[in-house]
């Protein structure tokens, strides 16, 4: 099962204890259905238990299923009503005469504070979709009607989200992809179990991240610990070859020593082979000035 299938099943599962908010369920159902014309009214669906609810949210609302033909029920399909007096009835409930050459969002539809949740659970049965938030965030409605999406943004925009704009083919989308505007979403709609496993998909991917970072982090520190130690000990080598170590002082000789026997060590893990301690800074410079010898060394004999 996908994500997004989950997030349905979950809103089907919704039952609303208010006509008004019941009335609106339905209404964002038939806002993004395939059509809601005075001719015909065709809800379409790859899930043939979104089509029966579709067929209850009719029930609930006091229309007349029995109008309603079935194409391929059982595998997902479509529900149509073709008779124009149903189709009519439905129009006028909503607040529309039949005769609009384009649908606008009719904000009379809402009752209460509930009934924005349960609409945009009913657009999102509809026409809405999510990827899996293991794998990417995003979030979309998808319909053919521009003209409607645009009263659509308004009123998300009216609710605090910020969705973006997009065309695909000839459908308008309607898209979000930041995490937490999508945890409200889905909350609003009423999908409280798929919000908490998002919340919960989140948290583990920003650990994961965090993990990989600090050892990303300690993997750079330790290559940059073995390269220092390298040219470290290639000074060394170099002025003892040259025969210059001897006149190297008794303590920068005693860090060398201690370099070369130790070459996995950090500047910090060093300074502490010695009695008392030296300071990472201490052991730094006086590896310093061996890097320094060596490299005139190095220039005098170029």
């Amino acid at each position: 099962m996908t994500f997004s299938e989950s997030v349905k099943r979950e809103l089907c599962g919704i039952r609303y204890e208010r006509t008004c908010c019941q009335t609106a369920h339905l209404y964002g159902m038939l806002c993004f259905a395939k059509e809601f014309t005075r001719y015909r009214t065709v809800f379409t669906s790859e899930y043939s238990f979104l089509l029966d609810h579709f067929r209850d949210a009719l029930s609930w609302c006091g229309f007349d299923s029995c109008h309603l033909a079935a194409t391929d029920y059982t595998r997902g399909g479509s529900l149509t009503v073709s008779n124009r007096e149903a189709n009519e009835q439905l129009l006028f409930e909503y607040g529309y005469s039949g005769t609009e050459i384009n649908l606008r969002l009719n904000r009379d539809n809402f009752y209460c504070d509930e009934c924005f949740g349960a609409f945009l659970a009913g657009t999102f049965l509809a026409g809405g979709t999510m990827t899996d938030p293991s794998i990417n965030y995003h979030l979309e409605f998808s319909t053919h009607k521009s003209i409607f999406l645009s009263d659509f943004c308004r009123l998300l925009e009216e609710h605090h989200f910020a969705p973006k704009v997009a065309e695909r083919g000839y459908s308008k989308i309607v898209y979000f992809k930041d995490s937490s505007r999508i945890e409200d979403l889905l909350a609003t709609m009423g999908a409280v179990e798929r919000t908490l496993e998002l919340m919960n998909t989140k948290i583990v991917k920003e650990i994961r991240n965090s993990v990989n970072r600090r050892a990303n982090c300690e993997s750079a520190n330790i290559d940059k610990t073995v390269e220092a130690a390298a040219a470290d000990c290639a000074a060394i080598l170099y002025l003892k070859e040259c025969g210059a170590f001897e006149t190297l002082s008794d303590n920068i000789r005693a860090v060398a020593d201690a370099r070369l026997e130790n070459p996995e060590l950090s500047l910090a893990e060093l300074g502490e082979l010695f009695q008392p301690a030296l300071a990472k800074s201490a052991v730094n410079y006086r590896l310093s000035k061996i890097k320094a010898m060596a490299e005139n060394l190095r220039s005098d004999r170029t």
